[in-house]
Formats: structure tokens, C-alpha cells, sequence
């Protein structure tokens, strides 16, 4: 009998052994099976392009409290600095597509002339701070707070970029009226210094003081009173004749009787067209002016006559354009005859008003009107020249470089000709830069004007004007402005357009990340009686070997109905492994139910055991 206790008791302890092994098996697994489903989460959230992304970035254990520090980031903020990526390339320049804004020699800046090649500094992007959060979603929502920011930014950038674009261009065009200006400013300079040069040249040496007294340069809103018009040029004959060739517009044989009307059809604040015959005399009354002056007087109205004094049409009949601004004043020209000796003259005499309508008188040198657009050319047209004539106690002023001189007869013209370039003149007349071109209201356009132009004192007494030398069936013409252009002084410089300016946008993207702390701390097993849910189990033994009371005598047994003896089945060891290899495979539960998990099964081992020797005692005895 002691041998076959031994027995037991070794069976016992190999199963309770076993037991315990199983739940140590069961708390390393399920270790292992934590770890490796965290990992598997890790990797989904970095992937996952419909939520926040979470990135293990560092982990400190101490004790018994471990911190992991994650990384979180949003697609919404991935999405918003994907956006300023893609606006920073689809705007990048090319390499010969440079906005320098260089200043040239004329003192102009150098711009982009169209939008497609602006230069849109790029959106900066800088990382910043790191920020920590207690959860991810606190940290998601700061960055969706950072996505709609940048988003902001970008829109009112591409705003401003637009912005931008349409002031660039606006800019554009206006430093080109600022080039054309400053060069006609500079040129206008140029020649108020060589009119003070030589106008010191005059018997009265203060002349240079004093003949700045006459202001009468532009006057583009000025209104006209023609009286002695005795046949306007209908405005459809005018508008039928104005597509002609400049000289064409003044052949009076392309003129028929029905071109003709007695009543003015012409606005006051138009330039007027009419007929005028050899004797004729038209006064034109010039008001609502704006810049005249005379030594400080202001000038309100001025009174011009016009006297025809001969004609190269075979009628003595001439066609006249006569301005509303006085300052551009007058065209006169007729179809030429056979008689080369004719020429188309006329008388002008300038008279200046006050503003309450009394005669300044401008006797002296106080004074000094251009002599402008003096044109000489020879051609198979003809050796045709124009000339200021009877100039009287008038002096003449000469400018610089001026093809024009005062002449052995008097009077005031080029000598040779000054209209081409090809015929020995320094500037050519006509073309873009020719020295006589004008805008449409008459103003000089061009840099080198003073070249076929001189100046003279004005006394206030008459004196002509004369075109002649074309070939017959050659219309001659003139066109001759009364101003003071020569002496005006410049002004004021005119300004320079300010370049717009883009300043790039910044966005600054901080780093959302997210602290947590754990206890590391297994919690012990509390002391007393476990109390599993379903079977109830016997209490744990107290002693690594159990000893099994002796049983009391059972009751015999009656006889089986049947002659079989039942032999109760006795569990062995390998039996008793394979139920603790079963607990191995129990649903995983932590640490706590792990160690319950073990002390149910060691008391489900111990009840079979006692049961068992308990059986055998009976079949000994």
C-alpha cells in the first residue's frame, strides 16, 4: 500500500506541476499575442488615408510606468500642404522667364508685359514647433485646425495673385505713357535750356528773365468763335476728304459746290473746316482757357486773325482746318496751278485779353512764340518750303541743332532740306520718330521736333506765313502753330508708375504629438478562496501533497442487473497533459484571469485525483 501512495502522490504532483506550467505557457502567450497585434495596428494607421495616422516615435520605461510618445498626422493636413506644393510647381518660372525690374537708361522700370510669364514668389513652408497632446483625437483635431488654416491662406493668396496680376498689368501700361512722357519732358528741358542759351543773345541781356512772361503752350479744352466763314466744308464732305493723303485733304479741286454750306456745323469745342478766297479775313475767338498767363497774368481770351494773301489754285481759293486750340492753330492749302511762282501766304496777327477782357500789351521781349514745323523738301514733287515772313521789330531765337535759320531775305526757314534723311537732313519728317509727327489734337509726339522749328519775340504786330515750290497738280500746304512752347519751362518731371509688389504667402505646419503613461504593475492575486463562475470548484489544497482522509465504509453495493463487472476508468498522466495543453488555447483574458485560469484548473486536477484514490481504497478493502 505505501508504494502504490508513492504512486498516487507522484501522479498528483506530475499533474499539479503540469497544471501550473500550463498557466505560466498561457501569460507568456498571450504576452506574445498583445505585442505582435499592437505592431499590426501601428502599420494599418500608417497607411490608412481615412483617419489619423499613429507612429510609435519613442517609448521610456521607468520603474514601473512606461510613457510612449506617438506621432500623429491627418490626410487633411497632408492633403492642405499637398495643395501649396502643387500651386508652388504649376507656377514655377522658367529659366529665361525672369522678372528682373531693372531700371533702364530712360529712367523706366522693366516689368512682365503679360500675365503668362509673372513671376509668383512661392508659398513658404516652414515646419514648427511640436506640439503635445493628451489623445490622438485632440491631436487630430489640431491638425484638421492647421489643414483649414493653410487652406485660408492658399485661397487668399491665389486671390492676391490675381490681384497681382491685373495691377501688373495696369502698371505696364502705364510706364509706357511714362516713358513716352519723361522722353518728352527731357526733350522739352533740352529745349527750354537752349532757348535761355540764346535768347541771352538779344540786345536786352535780362531777355532771358523776361521772355519767360508769355505761358501759351496747351490748351485741349479751349471753345472758338469764327466770324467771317462764308462757306463751311459739310461734315459729311470733311468725313468723305479726311481719308485722303494729307495734302489731298487741301486740293480744292477735289472740292465740288454741294461740299459746301453757309451755316457753321462745327461745335465750339470742334475743329472747324471751311473755304476762304485771296482778301478774305476770319476772326477766331479763343476762350475757356486754362494755362495761359502773361507775366503772371492770367490770359482769358485770345483773338486771332487769319488774312489769305495769295493762293496756288487757279481760283485763289484755299481750304482751311482750323484748330480750337489756339496754341495748334491753323492748316492752309490748295491745289497747285501751272504758275510756280505762286505760293499759298497768309497774315496772322495774335492779340492776349485779360480775364476781364482788356488788351495785354506784350510790346517788347517779353514774350517769344515757336516757329514750328517749318518743312523743306526736294523731291520729283517739287523744292517745297515753308517760311515765317515780315517778322518786323521781332527778333529771332534760334535753337540748337535746328534746321531753321534766319535767312539773307529775311526770312525764317531751312535753307536745305530738313525733311529726309536720304537728302542730307539729320532727322527724317515723317515716320514713327519723325521730327513732324503729331497726335491726333495736334501735339507734338516726338523727341527731336525743335529740329525743323526756331522761335521769335512777339510783339503783338502781324506777320506771314508762305508755302510754295510744288510741282503743278501738287496740292501745297502749311501748317503753322502760334505757342510758346520754345520758352515754357518744363514743369514738374513726370512720376514714375510704382511697381506692384507680391510678397509670398507663409504657412507654418507644426507636429502634433500625442504622451501616454501606463502602470506596469502586475496586480497580485487576492488571498482567499477563488470563486470560479461555472463549475464550482473545491477549495485549493493547502499542502503541496495532499493526504486524502480515509473514507468511510461504504454501503455495499447491490448487485448489477447485468454479469459485466463495470471497472471505473482511472485517468493517466498523458490524459491529464492533454487538459492542460487544452488551457493553452483558452481565450486570452490578461494576467488576473490568467492566474485563475491556473488555480482552476489545479483544483479541477485535485478533486479528479482524490476522487480516484478514493475508489481505488474501496476496491483494496
Amino acid at each position: 500500500m505505501g508504494k502504490k501512495k508513492l504512486t498516487q502522490y507522484s501522479l498528483l504532483s506530475g499533474l499539479v506541476l503540469t497544471t501550473l506550467a500550463a498557466g505560466q505557457q498561457v501569460l507568456a502567450d498571450e504576452a506574445t499575442d498583445t505585442s505582435a497585434n499592437t505592431a499590426t495596428d501601428n502599420q494599418a494607421s500608417q497607411v490608412s488615408t481615412t483617419g489619423p495616422q499613429v507612429k510609435v516615435i519613442d517609448q521610456q520605461t521607468e520603474g514601473n510606468k512606461t510613457t510612449t510618445t506617438s506621432e500623429v498626422t491627418s490626410p487633411e493636413l497632408t492633403q492642405a500642404v499637398n495643395d501649396v506644393n502643387s500651386f508652388n510647381q504649376a507656377n514655377t518660372p522658367s529659366t529665361d522667364n525672369t522678372n528682373k525690374g531693372d531700371t533702364d537708361k530712360s529712367g523706366a522700370q522693366d516689368a512682365n508685359t503679360t500675365q503668362s510669364n509673372v513671376v509668383v514668389p512661392p508659398v513658404t513652408i516652414s515646419q514648427g514647433e511640436t506640439k503635445t497632446y493628451d489623445t490622438v483625437e485632440e491631436a487630430d483635431a489640431a491638425n484638421k485646425a492647421q489643414a483649414q488654416e493653410i487652406q485660408n491662406t492658399l485661397a487668399q493668396y491665389q486671390k492676391d495673385v490675381a490681384d497681382y496680376k491685373e495691377k501688373l498689368a495696369n502698371y505696364n501700361k502705364a510706364n509706357e505713357e511714362y516713358v513716352a512722357a519723361k522722353a518728352a519732358y527731357d526733350e522739352k528741358v533740352k529745349a527750354y535750356n537752349d532757348y535761355q542759351a540764346k535768347v541771352k543773345d538779344l540786345t536786352n541781356p535780362e531777355n532771358a528773365e523776361v521772355a519767360k512772361g508769355l505761358v501759351f503752350n496747351n490748351e485741349p479744352n479751349a471753345v472758338v468763335s469764327v466770324d467771317g466763314v462764308k462757306q463751311y466744308v459739310t461734315k459729311e464732305a470733311q468725313g468723305k476728304h479726311v481719308q485722303d493723303e494729307i495734302l489731298q485733304q487741301f486740293n480744292t479741286d477735289k472740292y465740288s459746290d454741294s461740299d459746301f454750306t453757309s451755316e457753321n456745323p462745327y461745335a465750339p469745342n470742334e475743329d472747324s473746316w471751311f473755304k476762304m478766297n485771296v482778301g478774305d479775313t476770319v476772326t477766331a475767338t479763343y476762350t475757356n482757357l486754362g494755362n495761359a498767363e502773361y507775366l503772371g497774368t492770367k490770359i482769358g481770351k485770345v483773338v486771332t486773325t487769319y488774312k489769305l494773301t495769295d493762293s496756288t489754285s487757279n481760283d485763289g481759293s484755299a481750304i482751311v482746318k482750323l484748330y480750337h486750340d489756339p496754341t495748334k492753330t491753323i492748316f492752309i492749302g490748295a491745289q497747285t496751278s501751272n504758275d510756280p511762282s505762286k505760293a499759298i501766304k497768309a497774315d496772322i496777327q495774335v492779340k492776349f485779353y485779360d480775364e476781364n477782357g482788356n488788351l495785354i500789351n506784350i510790346n517788347g521781349d517779353n514774350s517769344v512764340i515757336s516757329l514750328a514745323s517749318l518743312n523743306h523738301w526736294t523731291t520729283q514733287y517739287g523744292d517745297h518750303v515753308e517760311k515765317v515772313l515780315n517778322i518786323g521789330n521781332n527778333k529771332f531765337v534760334a535753337f540748337n541743332g535746328s534746321s531753321i535759320k534766319l535767312n539773307a531775305d529775311g526770312a525764317i526757314y531751312s535753307p536745305n532740306d530738313n525733311e529726309f534723311v536720304n537728302n542730307g537732313a539729320a532727322h527724317n519728317s515723317d515716320g514713327e520718330n519723325g521730327w513732324d509727327k503729331i497726335n491726333a489734337d495736334g501735339e507734338k509726339r516726338t523727341t527731336s521736333s525743335t529740329y525743323g522749328a526756331a522761335a521769335m519775340t512777339y510783339d503783338g504786330e502781324p506777320f506771314s506765313i508762305s508755302a510754295s515750290g510744288n510741282n503743278a497738280e501738287v496740292p501745297t500746304a502749311i501748317w503753322f502753330a502760334v505757342n510758346s512752347f520754345a520758352v515754357q519751362q518744363p514743369g514738374e518731371a513726370p512720376v514714375a508708375p510704382v511697381m506692384p509688389k507680391l510678397d509670398a504667402a507663409k504657412v507654418v505646419v507644426n507636429r502634433a504629438n500625442v504622451k501616454q503613461t501606463v502602470d506596469n504593475k502586475t496586480p497580485e492575486p487576492k488571498p482567499g478562496k477563488p470563486t470560479p463562475e461555472n463549475p464550482t470548484t473545491p477549495e485549493t489544497p493547502k499542502s503541496t501533497t495532499p493526504t486524502p482522509e480515509k473514507p468511510a465504509t461504504p454501503v455495499k453495493p447491490q448487485a448489477p442487473s447485468t454479469t459485466k463487472e463495470v471497472v471505473p476508468k482511472t485517468e493517466t498522466p498523458t490524459a491529464t497533459s492533454q487538459r492542460a495543453q487544452t488551457a493553452q488555447v483558452l481565450p486570452q483574458t490578461g494576467d488576473a484571469n490568467s492566474y485563475g485560469l491556473a488555480a482552476f484548473g489545479a483544483g479541477i486536477v485535485a478533486f479528479s485525483t482524490l476522487t480516484l484514490l478514493g475508489g481505488m481504497k474501496r476496491k483494496e478493502d
